[in-house]
């Protein structure tokens, strides 16, 4: 009896070289913060100030200036001065379905209470009590543990 692989004799893929993974992990990073997250959301819809998204993710300007800062430099979001206003927008095209993506992954549901893809009804579910539980039986080293400084 032999034994092959599922993929053996396919052709390998391009993306041999590591510094393509470090570009796109670094872009994770950047993303994997819940205020950006919330802004990138904020900017599919539209351009918005610093003020604006500051306000809506309940922390200072300065705050949010950084978060956008970090985000514009690796290429996600875009600027565009009008007159004493800085506006941020979406610079990557494919933002919008990542971000989506991301979303049906959680629970299988957009949003808490809505219908899913499949028009089922799901039910409400509070954020803080979900992380709790998946959090709950996690133990780190505190040498994984990272601070965000930012939070």
């Amino acid at each position: 009896m032999s034994f092959s692989l599922p993929n053996e004799g396919a052709p390998r893929p391009l993306w041999t070289n590591p510094e393509v993974f470090d570009r796109i992990a670094e872009r994770l990073r950047i993303l994997a913060h819940p205020h950006r997250l919330r802004m990138v959301e904020m900017l599919l819809a539209g351009k918005y100030s610093v003020g604006e998204l500051a306000e809506s993710c309940s922390i200072p300007s300065h705050m949010a200036s950084e978060h956008l800062r970090l985000m514009q430099h690796c290429g996600l979001l875009g600027s565009e001065k009008e007159g004493r206003y800085t506006y941020y927008r979406i610079a990557e095209p494919n933002l919008q379905r990542l971000l989506s993506c991301l979303k049906d992954q959680h629970l299988g549901m957009d949003e808490p209470g809505m219908v899913t893809h499949n028009s089922e009804p799901v039910a409400s579910v509070s954020v803080e009590s979900e992380t709790r539980a998946a959090t709950s039986d996690l133990q780190y080293p505190e040498d994984m543990v990272e601070s965000h400084p930012l939070s």
